[in-house]
């Protein structure tokens, strides 16, 4: 089960750490540089493979960004090219 937790230490409700269990695997916040009515950016931590445009999106609320996230990094998981491995937590 996905969960998010603050990312900074001043309590912003705008940048979220996404954990799988003890694992940092993604980050959703909200950003000025997104297109229009999509404040939300997400993104998923996979260390073996390359960063891509599949990894990340934009959404209208938090809620539907975590949706959209949660979507991704559960077919992720089954995908056999895509092995979960631990990252590194945030500071």
């Amino acid at each position: 089960m996905l969960t998010l937790v603050s990312a900074s230490k001043a309590d912003n409700r705008d940048s979220l750490a996404v954990f799988d269990g003890e694992d940092c695997v993604g980050h959703i916040m909200r950003t000025q540089k997104s297109p229009p009515g999509k404040p939300w950016f997400w993104t998923i931590f996979v260390s073996d493979r390359h960063s891509s445009t599949v990894d990340r999106g934009y959404a209208a609320t938090r809620e539907q960004a975590m949706a959209d996230f949660e979507a991704l990094w559960l077919r992720l998981l089954r995908s056999p090219q895509t092995p979960h491995q631990k990252s590194t937590q945030p500071n």
